[in-house]
């Protein structure tokens, strides 16, 4: 039997790339891999694979000339361009238990808090649960707003809220949600 405990870190500040229409940037990029456990067997798959991962990204920004972004950008925010002021998690995966917790996300189109717990069976990826969530959005830009409007309309009840905030929690098998506060047996019936 093989164990490798091992860290490992990415930093990466200032990255800028640009053609004539396209352009990417970056001013920074943060990757931390702490407890990263490998055990196997000689010949085999890893028996384990554990590890523990912090993402962080601050300004980013993409411009493209393609229009399909473009128009996905401008029913955000109403630019051509996508922006992430930041963006932070937590990711770790234990006993193929994968969690993601901790997670920041703010642009100039919307606040995102989502704290999650995931059950993904490696073997058997369809099998996938998700035993906790809760995803917290603030700040929607107008576009926004009228874009959560039209879903709302669509599925006939509101996104559930805490104040002015949509706060979604969900748990159960990913084909098979449960989400708090909403009509499951509805959206069910609108999918069939």
């Amino acid at each position: 039997m093989k164990k490798v405990l091992l860290t490992v870190a990415l930093f990466i500040t200032g990255f800028s790339f640009a053609q004539t229409y396209n352009q990417i940037s970056l001013d920074k990029l943060t990757i931390t891999l702490t407890d990263l456990e490998i055990i196997s067997d000689s010949n085999s798959y890893p028996s384990k694979f554990n590890w523990t991962a912090n993402l962080t990204v601050k300004g980013f920004e993409i411009l493209s000339a393609d229009t399909n972004l473009q128009a996905i950008a401008n029913q955000m925010s109403d630019d051509k361009k996508i922006i992430v002021d930041q963006f932070k998690a937590q990711l770790s995966m234990k006993d193929k238990e994968f969690k993601i917790t901790n997670t920041k996300f703010s642009s100039p189109f919307l606040k995102a808090d989502v704290r999650a717990d995931l059950f993904i069976d490696i073997n058997n990826p369809d099998n996938t649960w998700l035993k906790s969530s809760t995803i917290k959005l603030d700040n929607l830009s107008t576009v926004l707003e009228r874009f959560v409007f039209d879903i709302e309309k669509k599925l006939g009840q509101a996104l559930p809220r805490k104040g002015k905030s949509i706060v979604i929690e969900a748990s159960g098998p990913l084909g098979d949600l449960n989400i708090k506060g909403m009509d499951m047996e509805k959206l069910k019936a609108q999918k069939n």
